[in-house]
């Protein structure tokens, strides 16, 4: 059974981008925009474990918000960078905000490096 499967696979294809989008259009609006602070000081966290945050919001509050291990992983969180806080299940969660400074990953490694301890 030889077929032409073009049509199924762009209309796949097409669907799923528009999904993708869409979701992080309406992730954009329905969340809070603010500031980065710094990581909550608690337990020690071990591989891509959730960390928790301080978000200060464009509204002035400040809030405790969760941030994932993959959200850790790819933006690297610095004080100040512009963050979008979405609220699900009745917590905080903290991701990257449109048109926050990226920076690239030897930039990271060398920050790293000069905070690391001697």
């Amino acid at each position: 059974m030889n077929g032409d499967y073009g049509i199924l696979f762009y209309g796949t294809a097409a669907l799923l981008l528009s999904a993708m989008v869409g979701l992080e259009v309406y992730r954009l609006r329905a969340g809070k925009r603010g500031r980065f602070r710094r990581f909550v000081a608690g337990e020690a966290a071990f591989g891509l474990a959730p960390l928790n945050a301080e978000v200060e919001l464009d509204d002035g509050r400040v809030v405790e918000a969760t941030v994932p291990g993959c959200t850790q992983c790819v933006c690297r969180f610095k004080a100040g960078d512009a963050v979008v806080v979405t609220t699900a299940a009745g917590r905080h969660y903290v991701g990257a905000g449109i048109g926050r400074t990226r920076r690239s990953g030897r930039e990271c490694a060398r920050e790293a490096a000069e905070e690391a301890p001697s």
